[in-house]
């Protein structure tokens, strides 16, 4: 039975903990509510003047605020190919784009978190509808965007027989010499629908002199 009145800049915090917000804009309420309702994009560029993207959290399913800003550090040569899905990918999205990284995606549902995240930033990636498995048209074109990347990162996502192509493509003879990053939590066979296919494939690629596995750091994987 109490109510506690928190000031806060960081929106994300606010968003995280807060049943009502109220956004203020020189000394004046400029809109409250919930924070699906007061911390869209549109809101925080009238106040801030900032360019964000607005995306549900894939952990609580509450708005998360990330900055359009490409940043400092410019490293437009390297394109990377990112594997994700439900929401695995945006975090990483944000960040490499922030860094100046060019990036694609793999084939994703209409609707998806990543795919949303994805769209907001104008990548390349190839949609399918949702709930529908990836067609042979889809797979080459994810192929050709991965041709055209120097390295290929894999997210750690749920596979099921709906986007497996999206690992399996990666065998593809053409694409064996491209530098694999794993994001690798320990837990891949547990995100395994497939039967066990994902997890064998991901054994193989795991077994490439070409591919890093750990956490995602930037230094460590040498990007």
């Amino acid at each position: 039975n109490l109510t506690v009145i928190a000031v806060l800049h960081d929106l994300n915090l606010a968003s995280m903990y807060s049943d009502q917000v109220i956004l203020m804009d020189r000394g004046e309420i400029f809109q409250k509510g919930t924070a699906e309702e007061v911390l869209t994009k549109e809101n925080i560029k009238k106040v801030f003047d900032a360019d964000v993207l607005v995306s549900p959290s894939p952990v609580i399913n509450k708005p998360h605020i990330y900055s359009k800003s490409r940043g400092f550090f410019q490293k437009t040569r390297e394109k990377l190919h990112i594997v994700c899905g439900g929401g695995s990918g945006s975090d990483l999205i944000h960040e490499l784009h922030h860094k100046g990284y060019k990036l694609n995606v793999c084939v994703l549902n209409q609707g998806d978190l990543d795919w949303k995240t994805a769209r907001e930033y104008g990548l390349e990636m190839v949609e399918e509808s949702p709930f529908k498995e990836i067609s042979r048209e889809s797979y080459q074109e994810n192929l050709n965007n991965i041709k055209a990347s120097d390295a290929i990162i894999i997210c750690p996502t749920y596979f099921s027989n709906s986007n497996i192509d999206n690992l399996a493509v990666l065998e593809e003879p053409s694409l064996a010499d491209k530098t694999v990053y794993v994001i690798e939590d320990g837990n891949y066979k547990e995100r395994d629908f497939t039967d066990g296919k994902a997890s064998a494939i991901l054994g193989r690629i795991l077994k490439r002199k070409n591919c890093k596995k750990g956490l995602f750091n930037e230094d460590n994987f040498g990007l």
